[in-house]
């Protein structure tokens, strides 16, 4: 009896102990697995690390992705004056990638794609940094979740400004080192079999962030380092990944022996509306989320400076973090330079004077901690053997003496003060370096000590970049100091000074950073600049070789002439035409290449555009809808559109296939089209309501008192040969939701009575019959069971769509070896027959097996096996389809696929 009782007490002590480790592990957190899942998973590991170390090694995978998740980044502090801090996962909104070739993809889809060696550029600001880190918890999530050794990656994440003599490389030896070491070094058991396991079998993906960050004196061996690991990997297995971020300006300066070893080029994409849309509904606002959502889009909408400033992600969350502070009642300013001064501003002194309610002497205290940061910051990007924010200590220390005369102790407390009062830096490694909160911070600080300074500041920076005798290092400070000389320029008030400049800018420099800088510092008053501003427009346009940096330049150019429109119209009344003339001349002979020119057109202005199309005989809604449903997302042409829908009968069958199908393609138009009323008094009349259907899209609950209801209704009434539509016809509407809920409420009444029934019958029958009483009440409780799965999914909607989405992470067949339908081809057969109906096309005969699913789960059923939808429940799994219809209908190209497969029974 003693061992007994022993080891039950050592076991419920073990589960006591073990219950208390779960309730810390990130796998309850991420809810990944309950407590079961964690003890067995325990269990398991442990026995077959004795067993067989070889196998163990590779499922030390989900304890090295869980580690790896744990220590990743997942926080993004926005500076502001009242702090804010993102939640990367719940913030993140997918970056649209262009590759060379013009083709698009979703930024974090890059690492499922046929490429191996990635390039990734953007401008500063534009998400590289969180794009990477977002792939690289992806990556550690689906080791976690999926668990299956065959098809998981191990990533590296390496920031390169961490390398060179000074870091991490210095100590491993070199970057093929140091990446075995970030595996290796994690504790897991088996770590280093881990690694060679997984990098002969080619399931390696390496993020390098921040090319443009490496210091300048030592980029050709580190850039030399980058080359030798993606052959080494390539050596281990052609299929390991190397992914590298970089900003514009080095790329475009980057030699050819380095941009030749990867296989693709991926430009980021700025955010277009529908993307800001989606960032803003994500933005966790204190209250009233959507009335402050309409409202700063209003704003964005409203006025195209802010809006084209606003299209970094980085920028936009600034934008709503100082909308939040000053409650959208102060007016925020309209260019980079000028919203980054405020900032600034608020966070140099205003942030800490409400703290300490100071009301005198805040110019002095200004200036004089402006003078002091913004000498640091230039003098470390002048120096080219730092790498860029990662400010050296001692320099910074030696400023500060220089300047206020203080002692070494002195400065070191001077310099914590201004970091814990300001939060415009950090002090990285103790007594060695110092962090801006983003190197575009330093870069402004550094543009307002050249704004300040005299003429031989500005001669430092031009003296840097005209080295002699050392052309690539010249270009190294070029892109190092772009961002600093377009601030400059927009701060400088000396309207001479600033003339000379910008003429030097454009030709001295590069004509991008002309360009930037004429769109920063607006001088559209300035004839000079103006006749260099049309030269570089006529040497854009004329230019043949229209590679991925010429339709960069060919956007630039575009906001500038835009730009100067609104400038002049806004002091004449009358608004020229210089945006025009430029897009004529720029698409008069170019075959290829047309429809993302117009794109871009479209979005920087949509009235001009359609007129343009029209005057060169293209009637947009007629002859090519499909590029006004891929700027349907922009407020001007969702407006525009919804004017001409509700005009007059044949304008409603003219444009209701495209706002149907732009609200299946845009989330933020769907959105959108649902909080707008209808003011159509004659739609009953035009699209009345159709006898073979027992309820009209405007009719169903959800959609009452919206035009979205009679879009949808009057794109399938005219679908044309749209797919798309043809489905949506299909999909029956919910007629209300009191008669959806008597459903709901009828099951779960059958439930109750099967159950009672169940239990009655085993009492009373197996006295009587004892040898079939089991039997018969087993076969209740097993249709108990099915009417108790079918109410769980009816009324929790979320479980069903978790369903459909996540089904493919079950690998191989049913037990009973019945063929599954894959996402991939249930999209396939609806977009080859869109007539047939929902159920045929879903539940082709065999019908389906529900393998893996609750249900299946609960009690085995054997096949054929269906799941009973609601109507609610339909719309659903319908608004999925259509999403990616639309899509692929759209964009003519290979649909974007959820990972694995799906299946859906109707």
């Amino acid at each position: 009896m003693i061992p007994y009782a022993s080891g039950l007490i050592v076991t419920v002590a073990g589960l006591v102990y073990q219950r208390r480790k779960y309730l810390k592990s990130l796998t309850r957190d991420l809810g990944l697995e309950t407590f079961p899942q964690y003890v067995l998973r325990g269990v398991g590991s442990r026995i077959t690390r004795h067993l067989r170390p070889r196998i163990a090694a590779r499922l030390s995978l989900r304890d090295f992705a869980l580690n790896r998740l744990a220590a990743s980044q997942n926080r993004l502090p926005v500076p502001a004056a009242i702090p804010v801090e993102l939640v990367l996962d719940d913030m993140f909104v997918p970056l649209t990638a262009t590759a060379s070739d013009r083709s698009r993809m979703s930024a974090t889809k890059i690492v499922q794609g046929e490429y191996r060696r990635i390039l990734l550029v953007g401008d500063p600001g534009s998400g590289k940094s969180t794009l990477v880190k977002r792939i690289y918890r992806d990556i550690c999530r689906r080791a976690i979740t999926v668990g299956d050794v065959r098809t998981s990656h191990i990533p590296v994440f390496i920031e390169l400004k961490s390398l060179g003599s000074t870091g991490k490389t210095a100590s491993t030896g070199s970057l093929i080192t140091l990446v075995e070491t970030e595996v290796t070094s994690v504790n897991t058991y088996a770590s280093k079999d881990l690694f060679d396991s997984f990098v002969d079998a080619g399931r390696i993906t390496v993020l390098l962030d921040g090319l443009d960050e490496i210091n300048t004196s030592e980029f050709a061996s580190l850039s030399a380092e980058i080359t030798n690991l993606c052959d080494h990997l390539a050596k281990k297995h052609l299929a390991n990944r190397v992914i590298v971020t970089t900003r514009r300006q080095l790329y475009v300066n980057l030699p050819a022996d380095f941009t030749e070893a990867f296989d693709a080029h991926l430009t980021l994409e700025p955010f277009t509306a529908d993307d800001m849309y989606e960032f803003l509904r994500k933005w966790p606002y204190r209250s009233e989320p959507d009335q402050n959502l309409a409202r700063i889009f209003g704003n964005l909408s409203a006025q195209p400076n802010i809006r084209s400033m606003c299209e970094t992600p980085l920028i936009l969350a600034m934008y709503v973090a100082t909308d939040q502070v000053t409650g959208g009642g102060d007016s925020l300013p309209e260019t980079r330079p000028d919203f980054y001064r405020a900032v600034v501003d608020e966070l140099l002194v205003r942030r800490r004077s409400r703290q300490l309610g100071l009301t005198t002497g805040l110019n002095v205290l200004r200036r004089t901690r402006q003078h002091l940061l913004g000498k640091v910051a230039l003098e470390h990007l002048l120096d080219g053997n730092q790498s860029r924010n990662a400010l050296d200590w001692g320099k910074a220390i030696s400023i500060f003496q220089e300047e206020e005369g203080l002692s070494e102790l002195e400065a070191g407390e001077r310099i914590r003060e201004l970091s814990r009062d300001t939060g415009l830096f950090t002090e990285e490694r103790p007594e060695e370096t110092l962090r801006f909160g983003h190197l575009t911070f330093c870069e402004f600080l550094a543009a307002d000590a050249v704004d300040r300074g005299d003429g031989r500041t500005w001669r430092r920076i031009t003296r840097a970049i005209e080295q002699t005798g050392d052309e690539e290092r010249g270009h190294r400070f070029g892109e190092r100091l772009a961002e600093v000389i377009v601030f400059s320029l927009a701060l400088q008030k000396n309207d001479r000074v600033r003339q000379e400049r910008l003429l030097w800018a454009s030709r001295s420099g590069s004509i991008e950073l002309g360009l930037r800088a004429v769109i920063d510092s607006q001088p559209y008053d300035d004839e000079t600049v103006m006749s260099e501003l049309d030269r570089i427009a006529d040497l854009v346009s004329a230019q043949e070789n229209r590679d991925d940096n010429w339709f960069h330049l060919f956007r630039l150019v575009a906001i500038a002439l835009r730009d100067r429109e609104l400038a002049e119209s806004s002091i004449t009344g009358h608004r020229p035409s210089y945006l025009k003339p430029f897009f004529v001349k720029a698409t008069a002979d170019a075959k290829v290449g047309f429809d993302p020119l117009f794109l871009s057109y479209m979005r920087l202005d949509p009235g001009a555009a359609v007129e343009l199309a029209r005057s060169i005989g293209i009637e947009m809604a007629a002859d090519r809808p499909d590029l006004l449903v891929k700027v349907l997302d922009e407020p001007a042409v969702l407006a525009h559109a919804i004017a001409r829908f509700q005009e007059t009968k044949e304008d409603m069958r003219r444009w209701a296939p495209i706002l149907a199908i732009g609200a299946c393609y845009h989330p933020s138009v769907r959105t959108r089209l649902q909080s707008i009323s209808p003011n159509l008094a004659s739609a009953h009349d035009w699209i009345p309501p159709d006898r073979g259907r027992r309820t009209c899209w405007y009719q169903d609950f959800g959609l009452e008192d919206s035009i979205l209801g009679v879009v949808l209704e009057a794109g399938c009434r005219w679908p044309g040969t749209s797919a798309t539509l043809k489905f949506l016809q299909s999909v029956r509407p919910r007629r209300n939701r009191a008669i959806d809920f008597a459903k709901k409420a009828t099951s779960l009444t059958t439930l109750v009575a099967l159950m009672t029934i169940s239990i009655a019958d085993y009492f009373a029958i197996k006295t009587v019959y004892p040898s079939y009483g089991l039997t018969i009440s087993l076969s209740i409780l097993l249709a108990t069971t099915v009417s108790f799965a079918s109410i769980f999914n009816l009324f929790w909607r979320r479980f069903l769509v978790f369903k459909v989405r996540q089904f493919g992470h079950l690998s191989g067949k049913s037990h009973l070896s019945t063929p599954r339908l894959s996402f991939f081809s249930t999209i396939e057969l609806i977009y080859r027959h869109p007539h047939s109906s929902t159920y045929s096309l879903i539940n082709p005969p065999p019908a389906e097996m529900i393998h893996g699913s609750r249900v299946n789960l609960l009690h085995h059923l054997t096949n054929p096996a269906l799941l009973t939808l609601s109507p609610s429940s339909r719309f659903f799994i319908a608004d999925i389809l259509l999403s990616t219809l639309a899509r692929r209908e759209i964009d003519a190209d290979t649909i974007e696929l959820p990972d694995g497969e799906t299946q859906i029974i109707e």
